[in-house]
């Protein structure tokens, strides 16, 4: 739940992630996610990525944003454990 009070309205978010470590280096992942924002319609998304690992702390992630309300995107993200 994030509430925006310059746009006078909140956003209620839902989300999980599911994974599987194809490779010692190579990791799938699947998330779904159910958005809302105050007097909209919900919408949902599903994000099939792949996440690469550079070193033991970093990896880079590719994905496909996918609705049947939204346009498809692409996801691009860096993930650094400390």
């Amino acid at each position: 739940y994030t509430f925006l009070p310059e746009a006078h309205h909140a956003i209620g978010k839902v989300e999980t992630t599911i994974g599987l470590n194809w490779s010692p280096r190579l990791k799938l992942l699947l998330q779904a996610s159910a958005e809302r924002e105050s007097n909209q319609d919900p919408f949902y998304t599903v994000t099939p990525s792949v996440a690469y690992a550079l070193n033991d702390k970093a990896h880079i992630a590719v994905g496909i944003v996918m609705s049947a309300d939204l346009p498809t995107k692409l996801k691009i993200g860096h993930w650094q454990r400390f």
